[in-house]
């Protein structure tokens, strides 16, 4: 019977998480969307100047010195390397 519980509760708490989770995956999609306004696939210069710093800040380094690609974006965005620029 405890382990139907705790089943049930896992269950649960898995289906309120990760809509959460994708809400916040959308919302870097989004913000990707307005800087890479070329739809290059990459921003750079004054174009990434703050994102760049602040994954510097969180040791979290590009492939290229002074450009970002939308993946590298979106892996710090989804960990909240931005929130302070929200």
């Amino acid at each position: 019977m405890s382990k139907i519980i705790a089943a049930t509760v896992l269950g649960a708490s898995l289906m309120f998480s990760l809509p959460a989770f994708a809400a916040d995956s959308a919302a870097c999609q989004a913000s990707w969307t307005k800087m890479d306004a070329k739809t290059v696939g990459y921003v750079m210069g004054t174009e990434a100047k703050d994102e760049m710093a602040m994954m510097k800040k969180a040791n979290i380094k590009t492939a290229a010195e002074d450009r970002m690609t939308s993946k590298e974006y979106m892996d710090a965005c989804v960990k909240d390397v931005f929130a302070a620029k929200k």
